[in-house]
């Protein structure tokens, strides 16, 4: 009886253990993430999140490469922006953020 509780309490740390481990492997280092709004063609909601505080450079590219928005952010280590591509026109978009040594980018169609 006693062996087979010492085993249920084995087990129960191990995946105690593999559960704490995996969770901290979730969500590490910096991310982002585009959703089109709903009911507005050409609103993406870009969500910035795990950064470094301090400066953050948010850019956009036209499929060209050509950089269409910029902004540099302080003292930031999240955020949230709203990007209108309407008068950019018709094309795949790539959105990049870097913070300090880290670059994440995500890639977004706007399209008609």
């Amino acid at each position: 009886m006693k062996t087979k509780m010492n085993l249920k309490s084995l087990f129960f740390t191990l995946l105690m253990a593999v559960a704490v481990m995996a969770s901290a492997q979730v969500g590490t280092g910096p991310g982002i993430a585009a959703k089109n709004v709903n009911n507005r063609p050409g609103v993406f909601k870009v969500t910035f999140y795990g950064g470094e505080t301090g400066k953050v450079t948010f850019s956009v590219y036209n499929s060209q490469g050509k950089a269409v928005f910029q902004e540099t952010l302080r003292d930031s280590k999240e955020f949230i922006r709203l990007v209108n591509f309407k008068d950019s026109g018709v094309d795949t978009y790539t959105i990049e953020v870097k913070d300090g040594d880290n670059k994440v980018e995500t890639v977004v169609e706007y399209s008609l």
